[in-house]
């Protein structure tokens, strides 16, 4: 698992840092590049999930990058230094509705899981949210199947999953 990782960060280490750079500047963020790189290495390195090839690593490695740049703003770290804990209502309110809107829709995903009973539209879910292979090129690559066929299946997914939220019930 950490060896792919590794493998994956020494032969393109420019294209990572050119990824950070290019979120860094489109963000506006203050963080420095380097540390950006290591935290998610290391959140990387100490997640469970095992990797079974290179693009997965790199998968979940970009992902784990964009996290650090989204969940440490400039405000946030005033929060976590500031000696008098003084109440700074945006950034907190903020980042509190964000916890809650990101475990609502944990808890509705959970909720969608539990009620799909055909066997193919399960495994494509697990695929989809359990393993992150999320594009229709990996999609299609990972059950070889074509980029179109691949496209609407996850189009029809989060269609189903959509109408589950809205309605509760399983499309």
């Amino acid at each position: 698992m950490i060896a792919l990782l590794n493998n994956y960060i020494t032969k393109n280490y420019d294209e990572i840092n050119r990824y950070t750079r290019y979120f860094v500047s489109r963000l506006n963020s203050q963080l420095d590049i380097d540390t950006i790189i290591n935290n998610a290495y290391i959140k990387a390195s100490e997640s469970k999930y095992q990797y079974k090839e290179e693009h997965e690593a790199k998968a979940m490695f970009l992902h784990l990058i964009k996290c650090e740049l989204l969940w440490q703003s400039d405000s946030k770290k005033e929060i976590i230094n500031s000696v008098e804990n003084e109440y700074i209502p945006d950034s907190i309110d903020d980042s509190l509705e964000d916890e809650i809107k990101f475990s609502d829709r944990l808890e509705i995903l959970e909720n969608y899981r539990g009620q799909i009973t055909d066997k193919i539209k399960l495994i494509f879910f697990e695929t989809y949210y359990d393993k992150q292979i999320s594009t229709g090129r990996t999609i299609a690559k990972h059950f070889g199947i074509s980029h179109t066929s691949a496209h609407f299946m996850i189009n029809e997914m989060l269609e189903s999953i959509k109408h589950f939220e809205k309605y509760g019930q399983y499309k």
